[in-house]
Parts: C-alpha cells; structure tokens; sequence
C-alpha cells in the first residue's frame, strides 16, 4: 500500500471519453459529483499541440491597452467578454505569458488563447513585461514588473462592474513569474478581493533543477538569472515559488507528456494539482486541446477539496494518494 500524502491530484484522461469535474482550493466545501459539473473530455479533443499551430488560430483585435508604467514593454493588452449571459459571467483572467523568460517571445502568440476565452464569455488581461534581453528585464526586472502588472489590473477590476471573480494565469515561465508574484499578496486586502486563485500551466517550479535540462528553454534560465545556481544561490532560492500562505488558492495544472517543462514540477511544492494525461507544454493554449477544455472547467465552476481528499481519477472515486512520476525522474 502506497503512503498517503497531502498533495491534491487530478488526474484527467484522454484515453477514454470520460466527464471531468476539476477544482482547486482549501475549505471544506464538498466535492460535487461528476455528474452534476462537468465537461466532456473527448478523444477528439487534441494533445501535443505544437507552437507552430498557435499561430494559425482564430483571433481578433483587443478592446483596450493601458499602461502600468513608464517603459514601453510595461503594458496590457485588454479582450473583454463578449458574451454577456454565459457560465463564466463576470470572470476574468490576468494572464502571463510564457517563453523562456526572452524577449524573443511575446505576448502575441497567446492572441488565439485570449480570443478563444473571450468568445466563450472570460475576459483577458495580458500582460507583457520586460524579459532577458530587455533593458531592465531578467532577474529579478521581470518579476518586478508582473508584480506592478498584476497589481495595477486588480486595482482597475477592483472598481469594474464587469468582473467579479478574477484569476491570475501563468503560462511556463510565466506560471514561474506568477507565482512568485503573488505569494506576497493578502486575499483581504482591499484591491484584492476579487482575486480568487493562482492558476499555473505547465509552470516552472523548481528554477535551480531547471537549469540543469539541456532542452533550449531550460538553457536560457542562467541568461535569465544573469548566472549559475553555484555562483547565485541566494538569486534561486528567492526565484523558487515556494508555499502560498496568504489564503488565495494555488492550482498547478500539468500535462503528464511535457517535454519542455516536465512533470515534477507539479510536485514541487504542496498545492492543488490537475494532470493532464498525454498533455503537451502548448495545449493550454489552444482551444481544440484536452487542456484547454480543463482549465475552463475549472474557470467554470470551481469546487473546493476537502482537506481528507488528496487525490481522484474521472470518473472513477476519491482514492488513495498516487505519486506523481516523470519521464525524467
């Protein structure tokens, strides 16, 4: 018999047509069945989706663009809903975009992420930040600038009628940068209020371990840091996400078959867990993916774990704790 542990984790597959229920939280709301909130995850619906395909999607111009500071990279990029009655009445997500932490990459080729969530009635606050390469960007710039990224769009939701319920989303590096910006935010302060959880896809966890993999984004984590973990120690311990104390939820959703960020840093740290089965680094964000459709689910109708449950398949029960394994473990 396995040890039981105190990690929350989901387990969605793709395998089987199956109805998942998804969730994330600490409370002591029940777990609702599986029958009375779902989404169909389907066969049909896509896996290791490439970063060539987020460029052929739909997408369409923003409704608003505002500052949060005086560089020009220091912007966000605004879709708001465009349905009025739907399941995700008056939410809104601030997204960080991922991509190595280079400014090679932007927060344009997400454009078809942010269409996709509008259409289905979530509005989007993308923000962009300065990254490596960027004057100012790097450690520890680029974080600075997501924390006065994320703060200055709660201030400006916290006064609009539109958005009740917000969430911030971080993507790869920007699930890292996500993380770490909000582990010192307090769910009771006033401009936080609306602030409902932290969602990471595919986010790096474990900056030091990271920078140890030979894949091409793992290489760019010392032109990030400015350094090797040997020579800054103290810059990777503060660039590690570590346990959110400050009440507002974590969710770590992953998929089990990501050869950019793997599996393990699903499991870096105590916190609420989706897996992804056969899940590739992309799919978050495309439309058509396994993915994508679980993050909505959980955008949809969040259901809070009790703290005995740490761990359910769909559609199967509430079981016994399974590690969690990768294929570089």
């Amino acid at each position: 018999m396995m040890r039981r542990t105190s990690h929350k984790v989901f387990l969605i597959s793709v395998l089987l047509s199956v109805t998942a229920l998804v969730g994330f939280g600490t409370g002591n709301t029940n777990i609702a069945s599986a029958n009375t909130a779902s989404a169909s995850i389907t066969p049909s619906l896509m896996s290791q989706v490439p970063y060539s395909a987020l460029k052929t999607l739909p997408t369409s111009a923003y409704n608003e663009r505002f500052s949060y500071g005086a560089t020009p990279l220091k912007i966000v990029e605004v879709w708001h809903s465009q349905q009025a009655q739907t399941e995700f009445a008056k939410t809104a997500i601030i997204f960080v975009h991922g991509g190595c932490w280079l400014n090679a990459y932007d927060l344009s080729h997400a454009y078809g992420f942010y269409n996709a969530l509008a259409q289905q009635g979530i509005g989007v606050f993308a923000l962009e930040y300065r990254r490596a390469g960027d004057e100012g960007g790097g450690w520890p710039g680029s974080l600075d600038d997501v924390k006065q990224g994320i703060s200055d769009v709660l201030a400006r939701v916290n006064t609009d009628e539109r958005y009740n319920k917000v969430y911030v989303v971080g993507h790869s590096a920007g699930g890292h940068l996500a993380l770490l910006a909000t582990q010192t935010f307090s769910k009771s302060a006033e401009d936080f209020k609306k602030l409902k959880g932290v969602i990471g896809l595919a986010a790096i966890t474990d900056i030091t371990r990271y920078a140890e993999g030979t894949n091409s984004c793992q290489s760019a984590t010392t032109q990030f840091m400015n350094g090797t973990a040997q020579a800054l120690p103290k810059a990777y311990q503060d660039a590690t996400p570590t346990q959110m104390r400050n009440g507002v939820p974590v969710l770590l959703m992953h998929g089990d078959d990501d050869h950019i960020v793997p599996l393990h840093h699903a499991s870096h740290f105590d916190e609420g867990k989706i897996v992804i089965a056969k899940g590739g680094h992309f799919d978050w964000l495309h439309p058509e993916s396994a993915s994508f459709h679980a993050l909505l689910d959980v955008l949809k109708k969040r259901v809070t774990l009790e703290n005995n449950n740490e761990y359910c398949i769909y559609p199967a029960r509430i079981g016994r704790q399974r590690p969690i394994k990768s294929k570089d473990q």
